[in-house]
Parts: C-alpha cells; structure tokens; sequence
C-alpha cells in the first residue's frame, strides 16, 4: 500500500512528503524552467516558419486550462475524503484561467491576452515556486503534485507562445483593462467566500505562512487586501516593464537578438 499512499492519499511516508524549497522540489522548479525556456526558444524558431501554426498549438494549450482545472480537482474531490468541491472551484487566480484562458484563445480578445501575460504568468510561476499550502500533506511524486506543475506549466505557456506566434506584444494601454480585472475577480470572490466559507483569492483572511500573514499583522484584516492589490499591480507592472525593456534592448542592440529569448 506504501506506492498507493504516496501516489493518491494524505498518509505519505516522510521520505515522500513535499516539503517547499527541499531537494525534489528544487528540480520541479528547475525542470519546470527548462521546459518554459525550451518552449519559448522552440515556439520561436517555429513562428520564423509558420506563426499561424504557433498560434494553433498555442490555442489548444489554452483549451487544454480547462482539463487542467478540471482533472486535478477531480481526481481530488473523488479521491482524498479530506478535500471537497466547494474548495476547488474555477475562483483562485490559476483556477479561473480553466475558464478565461479558453476563451481568450478563443478570441484573439488582446486584453484577455495581456491578462495572460501580466497575471497568469507569474502567478502560475509562483504557484509552482510555492505550492505547500494545499499540497503539504502530499507527496511530491503525488499524482495531484504532478499534474498540478503541469496545468500550471500550461497557463505559462500560452502567454509565451501568444508571444512567439506574434499575437501578444503587451502594452502599458492594456494595464489599466488588466488591473480592471484582477480587482473585478478579487471583488467576486468576497463575497462566495462568505457563503461557501473559502478564501479564493486569499481575499477573506490571510493564507498560513505565507507574507500574507505579515501584512495582516501590518494593517489588520481586511486591510491586508489593499496590500495584496498593491503587490498585484506591482507585478503586473513589472512584467509589462519587463517585456518593454528586452523589446528595446533587442531593437538596440542586435547582438541581443540572439542573447535575449
């Protein structure tokens, strides 16, 4: 029963359990870094040839969200009686791209497109950073664990492969639409939280260790959300700035054509 309990169920033996910043988590991020540079590197190569083709893999990584929402929280909700459906719905910040990346792929909506970029992208990088809340009890060879660095490798990379097929060039013009939306899906979450006793989004009390606990400690509860807006449109900006700065580096400096991704 030991393969059992490591692959499906809470009772993981300690040589198995996922610990944030261990050994094996360690070559998740760094396989999970890999695989988004290769990626990149290989959308790029391929939308010299043929962008549309880019585009394609690109939208039906965006269709595939959905089942990565979808399995994860199954196998789940059927499989750990300690998990249940009201938890895992589409209303966390990856989750909900089960629902929106599908339709901005759909689309071709560009301040879906952005939204994917400033927002999903790393908030799926630092859900892989940092999983140990809902995954503490669990294995790191766990089916759950595995499949959710996969979903979440995804939402990384339909931005960077909107990027490479040419259909994304994020814009400060779209920041405020992003900003829009992030603040629109924190202000459907608090009040279904209230009635499903959840905390989606983080947005109803702070997370356990985690900086949100600091923050709270700073100006209280629910003031710590406005710190949580704050940090979120500091990365958002952040990656906009980014992409803005590798854009007029490679356009300076063409010897960064072939040093920058």
């Amino acid at each position: 029963m030991e393969w059992f309990d490591v692959l499906f169920t809470r009772d993981t033996p300690k040589w198995a359990l996922f610990t944030t910043f261990g050994t094996p988590h360690l070559i998740w991020l760094a396989l999970s870094l890999l695989a988004s540079i290769w990626f990149f590197q290989k959308m790029k190569r391929m939308a010299a040839i043929d962008p549309e083709r880019v585009w394609n893999i690109t939208k039906w990584l965006g269709l595939w969200c959905f089942v990565g929402w979808v399995v994860p929280a199954f196998l789940l909700v059927a499989v750990d009686q300690d998990t249940y459906a009201k938890d895992n719905l589409p209303l966390h910040l990856c989750s909900s791209g089960g629902i929106i990346l599908p339709l901005t792929v759909l689309t071709r909506n560009k301040v879906l497109l952005n939204f994917a970029y400033g927002l999903y992208l790393p908030g799926a990088v630092a859900a892989i950073a940092t999983p140990a809340t809902p995954y503490e009890h669990y294995s790191y060879l766990s089916l759950y664990f595995i499949l959710f660095v996969l979903s979440h490798l995804i939402i990384i990379f339909v931005p960077l492969g909107a990027i490479a097929a040419g259909e994304l060039q994020p814009s400060w013009r779209y920041y405020p639409a992003v900003l829009g939306i992030g603040f629109g899906l924190m202000a459907i979450d608090y009040p279904l939280n209230k009635l499903l006793d959840s905390n989606y989004l983080f947005v109803n009390y702070p997370a356990e260790n985690t900086p949100l606990e600091l923050f709270a400690e700073w100006v209280g509860v629910p003031g710590y959300v406005g710190v949580l807006a704050v940090l979120g449109a500091i990365v958002i900006a952040g990656m906009f700035a980014s992409y803005q700065a590798v854009s007029h580096l490679r356009r300076v400096h063409p010897v960064a054509q072939v040093l920058v991704v």
